[in-house]
């Protein structure tokens, strides 16, 4: 009796140390869901916008004739630059928090719907898995 009970404890504490991992590639998901394309259009028209700033604001400081008009000209274009530049970054950042939220929320139901311990990021994965990355993108949307 002892020896069956041994076995089965054995038995148990062995199935204890595997895990069901579904794994998704993030980077497809940072890239193609809709709330994600929406704010890259936003940031590369802010990016675009710095750009824009920094090409007129060189040609003012080359078309100023003192010294001193070109400092002024290049103190205005430190200042509003960081702005610019800042608003670019927040809205990165922005976007980064707002993916990551929704991939989190929708790879926990996919998760729970399909009885998987954990869903890891497919570049820290060595082999085997379950490939969720669809499975997620559909809960997203």
């Amino acid at each position: 009796m002892k020896k069956i009970l041994l076995s089965i404890m054995v038995l148990l504490a062995g199935q204890s140390c595997f895990a069901a991992i579904g794994y998704i590639d993030y980077s497809y998901m940072y890239n193609n869901i809709p709330i994600s394309k929406e704010y890259k259009k936003r940031a590369d028209i802010k990016a675009q916008q710095v750009r824009n700033y920094n090409l007129a604001t060189q040609k003012s400081i080359n078309a100023q004739k003192t010294l001193e008009g070109k400092k002024q000209v290049r103190d205005s274009r430190k200042e509003n630059l960081y702005k610019l530049e800042k608003e670019y970054i927040d809205l990165r950042y922005k976007q980064q928090a707002v993916v990551v939220e929704k991939v989190e929320r929708a790879a926990e139901i996919v998760r729970a719907k399909k009885g998987l311990d954990m869903i890891v990021d497919k570049k820290y994965r060595v082999a085997g898995g379950v490939d969720c990355t669809m499975d997620v993108f559909k809960a997203i949307k």
